[in-house]
């Protein structure tokens, strides 16, 4: 069923990069909460994260032409997005936050409200690149792999990246417990 799907996707891909407007508006209709998802994961704000999601769809539609790879194409997509949450930050000199989304909540079942609010805020508080590691491993369940091409970075840093936040997140909570 799942090696279907890919399979059903790639030809949709296929047809976007090819110019179909029809199979482009498929792709973005079913990768609309994912995008949303991850901008709000970021700034905390529902205005920035939808103008955010805006600007990804409008520079993936100028830009599928260039996709060389189809099986990449949420990687590819993903990457667009957070250049463009990036730049509605510099356009609004606002500083990145992490929000907690239903999601989470039902896998921090086990985590005090305070616990996960102290969580949230030592996530904010960690450098752009264990922040954006963390995000995507952790809150968006993204492989190593996929985080690479993302970050445009080697999996080995990827790794480096998580390693580190999650020994600065031990630390910052004052706990042996390893919460990321």
């Amino acid at each position: 069923m799942e090696e279907m799907k890919k399979s059903s996707e790639e030809k949709l891909i296929k047809k976007a990069i090819r110019g179909s407007d029809q199979a482009f508006t498929q792709l973005i209709m079913h990768y609309k909460e994912y995008l949303y998802r991850t901008a709000w994961l970021y700034c905390k704000d529902q205005e920035v994260a939808l103008e955010a999601v805006q600007e990804c769809v409008a520079r993936s539609y100028e830009k599928i032409v260039t996709l060389r790879e189809p099986a990449l194409f949420r990687t590819w997509l993903t990457r667009i997005l957070l250049n463009a949450v990036t730049d509605q930050y510099r356009k609004q000199s606002r500083l990145i936050y992490l929000e907690e989304q239903p999601e989470q909540a039902a896998r921090e079942e086990h985590i005090s409200q305070e616990e996960k609010m102290d969580l949230h805020a030592a996530v904010e508080r960690l450098p752009e690149k264990q922040r954006v590691a963390v995000i995507l491993k952790y809150f968006q369940d993204l492989k190593i792999s996929e985080i690479s091409a993302i970050m445009e970075i080697p999996e080995g840093s990827v790794k480096a990246y998580l390693h580190q936040a999650r020994k600065r997140l031990r630390e910052d909570l004052g706990r042996e417990e390893n919460y990321a």
